[in-house]
């Protein structure tokens, strides 16, 4: 069902509930918690318009235009011309989930980000270095059932299955679908959810056909996976309700309309006008200089980072719609000449904070749960709990054994980027090569990233190596003090190298270093009592650079 409010109620919260049949009032009435999707929305949520030349899907604004005409024409074929667009929405809700947001035809069943393309092999698709397991890819996560549907992919026989042979072929085969580009998979895509559109009576449908086709052919609110299958123990943080025997059908579809909730908010057009710095600035953008100063931007939230140590942002007026959740980089030579370093995506976090070692059982009624495989990666599980808190486990930073830590809400907003990568800049004499080395810590806050940028352009480092600032959710296992971004690890260079990017990283607003204790630095900022400077038996391979706020001064146009 569609509801468009009038414009006299612009502004005014509509709750529209969802009552399936079978679940009595009082079920349905408790929203998403039991599976049943409320969802809030005002007029302002509907201004957007789609076409077939410009659809304005959810979720629109992590794909290309192209993307969402595809996905469109998809569901015109499948569905016809007056569901098109109801199914679309539905089908990039299942792949936003599916791809944990990426949209990348590469990414892997278990990981939260998607790798390089090039640099990934038949053994990426191992489940824990085993040879005889392959890992889901793609969009949609191709299986090996879904790519036998589709005839891509041979059913077994007597004699080669389970053999090393038929793993090696089928991960060949999910290694050709991570090297499609994203409009060839899509391809794909259309054709497995064909197999069975006819039985896809509604967009939530389109979840069930990728995730548990079974659930088609059940009304009600009927256990998809009974507690002890494979298919509960693969996903058992969807188990919110433990006395029912298993996932239901409404535990299970929670996590599309969140998807498709959040998606609203993720459309291409979606703008904000900033009037007021307060109205832009959560606190890693606070500062306490004056807003004053000569504005400098055009239709996008600008980072103006000086040789000298002055980092301004600067808001426009009005911040074009394809524009609003960018921020660009500029850094400024002593000459007074721009270097327009880079433009990337910004989001907004909850900020979150270390709380404690864990050294429980992790506890029930987790809402979600990752598991990492990658060599070299500390972190092996997250548990995610509905009051924000998180526990993550894996391996220390410097040492042996496991560790287990939590982190829980510290209140306020962070505003984070992810770090390009690889991030290399050479233009003139401004010269810089920055590398991420086994860590999957690569989200950094929008203004330590700021102050980063002036540190690696006053260096000219021929390469700077890191082993990562924070997680996509501001946590940062096996670290404690890289919350929210704000925080960054290193290798060691040279002493002399080290000492100059300490001294820089100091001058561009860090004040918090923590280094091998067999190694002498000398203190930038000897006299500051808010300086922390010493050296740390946890970081003996590694330097620690961090700041729990970068000092930034927000000019907005008048």
């Amino acid at each position: 069902m569609e509801f468009d409010p009038p414009e006299s109620w612009e502004g005014k919260e509509i709750k529209v509930y969802a009552f399936y049949r079978g679940e009595s009032e009082e079920v349905a009435q408790k929203g998403i918690g039991s599976g049943i999707p409320v969802v809030k929305t005002t007029n302002s949520s509907n201004n957007f318009k789609g076409t077939d030349s410009s659809p304005q899907l959810i979720w629109g604004n992590r794909v290309s235009v192209k993307f969402e005409q595809k996905v469109l024409a998809i569901c015109k074929e499948l569905w016809g011309e007056k569901r098109k667009f109801e199914m679309a929405n539905g089908l990039m809700a299942v792949m936003k989930v599916e791809t944990w947001g990426s949209f990348k035809p590469q990414h892997l069943e278990g990981e939260t980000k998607s790798r390089d393309v090039n640099t990934m092999t038949i053994e990426s698709f191992y489940k824990k270095g085993n040879p005889k397991s392959s890992r889901a890819v793609g969009l949609i996560q191709f299986t090996q059932d879904a790519l036998e549907a589709l005839g891509d992919f041979p059913k077994s026989t007597k004699q080669n299955q389970g053999t090393q042979q038929r793993f090696d072929e089928l991960n060949k085969k999910k290694l050709e679908y991570a090297k499609m580009s994203d409009l060839d998979q899509l391809n794909k895509v259309r054709d497995y959810l064909a197999i069975s559109a006819n039985r896809a009576k509604s967009p939530s449908d389109i979840y069930l056909q990728v995730f548990a086709p079974i659930g088609l052919e059940r009304d009600g609110n009927p256990v998809l996976y009974k507690t002890g299958s494979d298919g509960y123990t693969s996903n058992q943080s969807m188990d919110t309700n433990t006395k029912d025997g298993g996932i239901t059908k409404n535990e299970l579809l929670a996590r599309y309309w969140k998807s498709y909730e959040e998606g609203l908010k993720n459309k291409k057009g979606k703008s904000t006008t900033p009037t007021k710095a307060q109205e832009n600035t959560p606190d890693d953008d606070k500062t306490d200089e004056p807003e004053t100063g000569t504005f400098n931007a055009k239709d996008v939230a600008t980072f103006r980072t000086y040789h000298d140590g002055r980092i301004e942002l600067h808001y426009p007026k009005v911040i074009k719609p394809e524009y609003a959740k960018k921020v660009k980089y500029i850094y400024i030579t002593a000459e007074n000449k721009e270097y327009d370093i880079c433009t990337l995506d910004w989001f907004e976090i909850d900020k979150i904070k270390y709380s404690s070692k864990w050294t429980q059982a992790i506890p029930k009624g987790y809402i979600d749960h990752e598991s990492f495989d990658i060599d070299g990666v500390n972190q092996k599980e997250k548990y995610i709990y509905s009051d924000g808190s998180v526990i993550a486990s894996g391996l220390p930073g410097e040492g042996k054994g496991t560790l287990t830590l939590k982190y829980v809400k510290a209140g306020g907003k962070a505003r984070m980027i992810k770090i390009p990568e690889p991030f290399v800049f050479n233009k003139d004499s401004i010269k810089f090569n920055f590398k991420f080395e086994d860590t999957i810590r690569k989200y950094m806050s929008r203004s330590h990233f700021a102050a980063l940028i002036g540190a690696l352009i006053s260096g000219k480092f021929s390469e700077i190596v890191s082993t990562g600032s924070a997680m996509s959710d501001g946590t940062c296992f096996p670290s404690k003090g890289h919350v929210n971004g704000e925080s960054l690890d290193t290798d060691y260079l040279s002493n002399a190298n080290t000492q100059k990017y300490i001294d820089l990283m100091a001058k561009f607003g860090f004040n918090r270093f923590l280094y091998s204790p067999s190694l002498d630095f000398t203190n930038p900022k000897p006299n500051d009592s808010n300086f922390t400077f010493k050296k740390d038996a946890a970081h003996r391979y590694h330097l620690h650079a961090g700041s729990p706020l970068i000092t930034v001064k927000i000019i907005n146009e008048k």
